[in-house]
């Protein structure tokens, strides 16, 4: 801001949000300028003058607080005990302590105030950690035994060791029991047909992207994986999925699991990065559209959300009709995460999709950030480097930060102001701007959030693109009428065209007028010109169609619904199968991220990571299964280092004494083909 300043002297303090300080001869006073202007002259004696003008600074007008603190000789701490001992005692409280002034104002501090901010600070810490100690969660974990009944049968079978193409996607199975207590949540849900949504994961794992590819797997390998004698047959697989629909029971399984994850400590929940992606319908119903952006064009399917957390896992998702409404799927989230956040709304990071001032209104009970839209670049650019007041190292760049409160309206004159956060690469010199309603969390951490989501991937998003088939429905099922039954009015739109063309006629007889001015005879009287006369008649009786057209789309709604009008009624798309499939992949990618972490430690190298867990999971084996035991052993790597990591992670998973629904300890081994091994 140094250019605000450029007619004054030297001296000045830039302490932020345009303000700045001048020190004069004499040290007890101080002038306040903002944005050039000189505001007031300020004593800083007695002390009480001096903290309340700190205050209001902090308070009020947002200044950054190290740099007021540099420019009066005081810390930053002293600033943060003066507004703390404020808002807790007001002006009184900041009034120097006396021998006496215990006697005359109780409500004054007495002592080391600082020392007695720290003791509150500590207690207020205490009684959080001690608040969320005390919650009981077992009951979302836990299941009570009586419907546990088809989870112990599954690997029931005894046997030796069998050849199995598939027995590397069983380190999934210890890790969905570990992280999730998957089977034994199903068996309370869906009883006998647990085996089905075992089974989508089972497909996720190995690239299986339709039940149609069921037919090249080899039933009985397959069916090992699941724990039964054999995988059924394709007819009876699809007689399966869909007597699971008719259970009713995914959105029960969804919040089930979604519970189990937040308690078991598999999802962050502070942060959740939110995003809508288009599953296309092909069939003949009519059903609402959207906006598919792969194809550029309009197509009829559902919007599903999905909300990451800053590792990428899925923490949630929820599909809506055509478009969607991602205002309803933040409060959603937000409703659902609140309860294990204490009591806080987590901060949702979103795309400009969101803009919007009736929207940002909607939000005002709950947390986001998001993209500036419409914003003028150029000018952003220009903004010199003097503004920019912190710094913020993200991947391998720097950027610069300045933020400021900025008010925004919309059509209506209805407003509201939110942080913008300006950030400047400083490789680059690309300048974007970042607005938040969010009041608890610094300008860096807005900033981040922002950059984490479009920086270097989108949330997770593209690679769940690449590596499941996000679009799949195992049934489609389409039987009910929609809710949503207004569509655009076509009487609007028309009349919208027309007092548009009717605006365009306007001007340009507008403009034909400005070329005809009326010529005048000697004696100064406007000589008679009947083409600029027809031209003025034209004009008038334009101004009042147009008058008439303005009333006429005023009085013609904008929407109508489609039972007024005659015309077929939208069909909603059953989700309960999607949502089954959504459920498997959400476990699947949830816990594939558990399986790299623990394989980063024996194979740090991001290179590797994923295609070497991936061999190691695609990898073949042997299964072997007693009374007491399930050992799956593995087809060792062939790269040292690979096979290494190979053998390392099964023993980690073997130290933590997996144990299926049945009682039997699952245990891994990495080695040869047992059988040709002479015993």
């Amino acid at each position: 801001m140094d250019n605000l300043f450029e007619q004054q002297e030297e001296g000045f303090e830039f302490i932020g949000q345009g303000f700045a300080l001048k020190k004069t001869r004499d040290n007890s006073k101080i002038h306040l300028y903002k944005n050039g202007s000189f505001v007031k002259e300020q004593f800083l004696t007695p002390a009480i003058e001096k903290r309340l003008f700190v205050v209001d600074l902090v308070e009020r007008h947002g200044v950054i607080r190290s740099k007021l603190a540099d420019s009066l000789g005081i810390s930053r701490q002293t600033i943060n005990n003066w507004l703390d001992t404020y808002r807790k005692h007001g002006s009184s409280g900041l009034v120097n302590n006396t021998k006496d002034s215990w006697k005359k104002n109780p409500k004054r501090f007495t002592g080391n105030k600082a020392r007695d901010l720290e003791q509150e600070r500590l207690e207020t810490k205490q009684k959080q950690e001690h608040n969320q100690l005390s919650i009981s969660f077992a009951q979302e974990v836990e299941v009570e035994e009586k419907h546990c009944g088809p989870a112990n049968q599954l690997y029931s079978q005894e046997f030796d060791y069998q050849e199995n193409r598939y027995s590397g996607s069983m380190l999934y199975v210890g890790t969905l029991i570990t992280h999730f207590n998957f089977l034994k949540q199903l068996s309370g849900l869906v009883g006998n047909y647990l085996w089905v949504p075992f089974m989508f994961i089972m497909m996720h794992i190995h690239n299986i992207s339709s039940s149609e590819q069921l037919k090249t797997v080899y039933r009985k390998e397959f069916g090992q994986l699941l724990g039964l004698d054999k995988l059924p047959h394709l007819e009876q697989v699809r007689k399966s999925i869909t007597e699971l629909i008719d259970l009713k029971q995914a959105r029960g399984a969804l919040t089930k699991f979604f519970k189990v994850q937040v308690i078991q400590g598999v999802v962050s929940i502070w942060r959740i990065f939110l995003d809508g992606h288009f599953a296309p319908y092909s069939g003949k119903e009519k059903v609402h559209k959207s906006y598919y952006t792969q194809r550029g064009m309009m197509m009829p399917g559902n919007t599903e959300f999905f909300s990451h957390d800053s590792s990428g896992h899925i923490v949630y998702f929820d599909i809506h009709e055509g478009k969607g409404d991602m205002v309803k799927s933040i409060q959603h989230v937000s409703h659902q995460l609140t309860p294990y956040n204490d009591d806080t709304p987590p901060l949702v990071v979103v795309d400009r999709e969101l803009w919007g001032v009736d929207k940002f209104i909607e939000l005002s009970a709950y947390r986001f950030v998001t993209w500036e839209k419409h914003c003028d670049k150029t000018a952003l650019k220009q903004l010199p480097d003097s503004y920019f007041t912190t710094s913020l190292e993200f991947g391998k760049n720097t950027y610069l930060l300045f933020e400021e409160n900025k008010a925004y309206t919309n059509t209506k004159g209805t407003t509201i102001e939110l942080r913008r956060v300006i950030v400047r690469n400083t490789q680059t010199t690309e300048t974007i701007a970042v607005v938040s309603n969010d009041t608890m969390e610094t300008t860096q951490v807005i900033a981040e959030s922002m950059l984490n989501r479009w920086g270097r991937s989108e949330n997770s998003f593209k690679h769940m693109g690449r590596r499941t088939n996000m679009h799949y429905n195992p049934k489609w099922h389409i039987h009910q009428d929609s809710q949503e039954q207004s569509v655009y009015n076509p009487e609007h739109s028309k009349l919208k065209k027309q007092l548009k063309q009717k605006k365009d006629v306007l001007a340009k007889i507008t403009k034909e007028l400005g070329k005809k001015e009326p010529v005048l005879k000697k004696d100064g009287t406007p000589r008679k010109s009947p083409a600029r006369d027809k031209k003025i008649a034209q004009k008038k009786q334009c101004e009042q169609d147009i008058e008439v057209l303005k009333q006429q789309l005023k009085d013609c709604p904008e929407r109508v619904n489609l039972t007024d009008i005659g015309e077929p009624l939208y069909k909603s798309i059953d989700t309960e199968a999607k949502n089954w499939w959504n459920i498997a992949e959400m476990l699947f990618w949830n816990s594939r991220k558990k399986l790299s972490r623990l394989l980063f430690q024996y194979l740090p190298d991001n290179r590797d990571l994923l295609p070497v867990l991936d061999a190691i999971t695609h990898a073949k084996g042997w299964v072997k299964s007693t009374n007491t035991m399930l050992i799956i052993r593995l087809e060792p790597l062939e790269v040292r280092r690979y096979r290494d990591a190979q053998i390392q992670l099964c023993r980690y998973l073997n130290s933590m004494n997996i144990k299926l629904p049945n009682g039997k300890l699952l245990n891994y081994d990495v080695g040869n083909n047992p059988n040709s091994v002479k015993k």
